[in-house]
């Protein structure tokens, strides 16, 4: 049986675009090792629920495609009460091979510094 082990963060380049009610389309975009203190700087309300939406295998995040159309549709509920996190980690997901990326989720989270 083939082990594969997650590439290093580096490699896969995941971002994680930032958006609120109050900023549906200039997102924050954060590295996989932002700091709490970064955070305590973004339009962020951290009484807001936050909903995350990622992408799959061989996919990314852009502002057109379906997670664009998403996190408008999610922003434009009327209350607004919401951030939106669209996780793109492309470097990790478009690979030529499956269990590859299933091993390079393990390393999608903010890390807490």
């Amino acid at each position: 049986m083939m082990t594969f082990y997650p590439e290093p963060p580096e490699k896969q380049n995941v971002k994680f675009y930032l958006f609120s009610c109050n900023n549906p389309f200039n997102p924050s975009i954060l590295s996989y090792n932002v700091s709490e203190n970064e955070m305590k700087n973004l339009n962020y309300d951290q009484n807001r629920r936050t909903i995350f939406i990622v992408h799959g295998f061989t996919d990314y995040y852009e502002q057109v495609n379906w997670m664009g159309n998403l996190k408008d549709n999610i922003l434009s509920m009327k209350p607004c009460r919401l951030n939106v996190v669209t996780v793109d980690w492309r470097g990790g997901s478009i690979v030529k091979n499956y269990l590859q990326a299933v091993a390079n989720t393990r390393l999608h989270h903010l890390s807490k510094n």
